[in-house]
C-alpha cells in the first residue's frame, strides 16, 4: 500500500503521552522498509492517541514523525497538543537529536567547507540574533529557518554554550508563513526564546499584541531572505565563517560539538 505523507499536522486534540520507548508492530516495520534503505529508524516512541513516534534519518538527515498503527501515513510538521500548546514533533526532535545519543550516531559527517566568494560587506547587512562574548574575535553566521527541525535542535543545543567567539543567528523565511512569523517575532523582540515555543492560539495572540515588533521584524526577515538568495543560499542551516581572512561556507548535518569545532567560536 502506498504511503502518503502529510506535510502539516496542524493539531492533535488528544492529550500527549510521555515519549516512552515502544516496540513497533510488524506492519510498521514493513511500512518503513518500503523506503529501500533510505529511511533508517533510530527510535520508536509513544505518540498521542494511537500514533507511534519515529525518530529516524532519511538519506542521512534527521527527522521525527508520527505514524498510524498500519504505517499508512507519515505525519510531520507542527503537531500541536491543544491543551499545552506544545509542538510535539519539535519537542521530540530536540530530545532525540540534541540531548541524547542518537545525534552522535545518526548525523552525517560534517561536509568539507568550501571557500566562498561572498562579499564580506554583505554579511553586515544581515539582521541577526547574537550569541557569545565575541572576545576571541571569531564570528560565524548561521542562516536558519524556524520551519527547519534540525535548525531548531541545533539552536537548542548550542544556546546552552558559553562561547568566546560569536554566532550570529540569521533567520530567513523559506518554509512558510508560520516560520516567517516566528522569525519576525524573534528579531522584533531581539531574542530567539520569545518565538521558539509559540504555537497555535498562543502564537496568534502574541501576533495580535505585538504588531510593532512583528512589523519591525518582518522587514528584517524579508531583507535577510533576499540577501541569502542573492548569495545562492537555498537550504538551512547554512554556515558562513572566516579562517585566516578567507570566508568558508558549508551546509549539512552534524552534532552541535562538530559544528562548534568547525566554526571555531567556542
Amino acid at each position: 500500500m502506498r504511503i502518503y505523507i502529510a506535510v502539516l499536522l496542524a493539531a492533535l486534540v488528544l492529550p500527549a503521552q510521555a515519549q516512552e520507548a515502544v516496540k513497533p508492530t510488524p506492519e510498521l516495520e514493513k511500512a518503513m522498509s518500503r523506503f529501500n534503505g533510505a529511511l533508517k529508524v533510530e527510535a520508536w516512541f509513544r505518540g498521542p492517541g494511537n500514533l507511534t513516534g519515529v525518530a529516524a534519518r532519511f538519506n542521512g538527515q534527521p527527522m521525527v514523525f508520527f505514524t498510524d498503527p498500519e504505517g499508512r501515513y507519515m505525519l510531520t510538521g507542527a503537531a500541536v497538543e491543544m491543551n499545552s500548546g506544545k509542538n510535539l514533533i519539535a519537542e521530540a526532535t530536540t530530545k532525540y537529536f540534541a540531548n541524547f545519543g542518537i545525534a552522535a550516531k545518526a548525523l552525517s559527517p560534517l561536509p568539507s567547507p568550501e571557500k566562498s566568494s561572498i562579499d564580506k560587506a554583505k554579511l553586515t547587512r544581515f539582521t541577526a540574533i547574537h550569541q557569545g562574548s565575541g572576545k576571541s574575535g571569531k564570528v560565524a553566521y548561521v542562516i536558519f529557518d524556524f520551519g527547519c527541525e534540525y535548525c531548531m535542535s541545533l539552536y537548542h543545543a548550542i544556546s546552552k554554550e558559553s562561547l568566546t567567539g560569536e554566532i550570529r543567528w540569521v533567520p530567513v523565511a523559506l518554509s512558510g508563513d508560520v516560520a516567517a512569523t516566528k522569525a519576525a517575532l524573534a528579531i522584533g523582540f531581539g531574542k530567539m526564546d520569545a518565538a521558539l515555543a509559540l504555537e497555535g492560539k498562543q502564537l496568534k495572540d502574541v501576533v495580535l499584541e505585538s504588531k510593532e515588533a512583528l512589523g519591525r521584524g518582518a522587514l528584517a526577515v524579508e531583507n535577510n531572505t533576499v540577501l541569502s538568495k542573492d548569495m545562492n543560499i537555498g537550504t538551512t542551516p547554512y554556515f558562513i565563517y572566516e579562517v585566516k581572512e578567507n570566508l568558508f561556507v558549508h551546509s549539512g548535518y552534524a552534532t552541535a560539538d562538530k559544528i562548534l569545532e568547525a566554526l571555531g567560536v567556542r
